[in-house]
């Protein structure tokens, strides 16, 4: 009868350590699936955030070609009647002189340097490059880069 009592003890108390292992595997479980949660949706924000800034930018990015395209039109334009790059200078620097572009002259070049907003922090800074002979304008793209506005 003593083996009894032991094989009756022995039972109860598997039962009772099988229990306290499923339930702390369930909640092992419960917890990586809320530390996975949490992981997704931070991961998503951060990547809703980087897709939004890239939008940002390239919409900005369009915006610049758009109006390197209007000034490329007016470059060719002011080379028609210019004789010199001392006049064409005086051409551009005359058309653009109410604009918030920075005109350099560096040889027989001219440079023009234009900001155009990306967001509240930030802007894209454009600058491209025109020079005139036989009254043909050639030009082209320097540099695009982004410049933090917070500074």
């Amino acid at each position: 009868m003593a083996n009894k009592d032991n094989k009756k003890k022995r039972k109860s108390i598997n039962v009772g350590t099988s229990l306290v292992l499923v339930t702390f595997v369930i909640l092992c479980l419960v917890a990586f699936a809320a530390l996975s949660y949490s992981s997704s949706e931070a991961d998503f924000l951060k990547t809703s955030q980087t897709a939004q800034r890239n939008s940002d930018y390239y919409t900005a990015l369009n915006a610049a070609h758009d109006s390197h395209k209007t000034y490329s039109d007016y470059f060719r334009k002011a080379a028609a009647g210019s004789k010199n790059i001392d006049e064409y200078y005086d051409k551009i620097n005359k058309e653009f002189s109410d604009t918030a572009i920075s005109i350099t002259k560096d040889g027989k070049r001219i440079l023009l340097s234009y900001l155009t907003k990306i967001n509240d922090s930030s802007s894209l800074q454009t600058t491209i490059s025109t020079t005139c002979n036989n009254g043909k304008a050639f030009f082209e793209l320097i540099s695009e880069k982004t410049v933090n506005m917070e500074d």
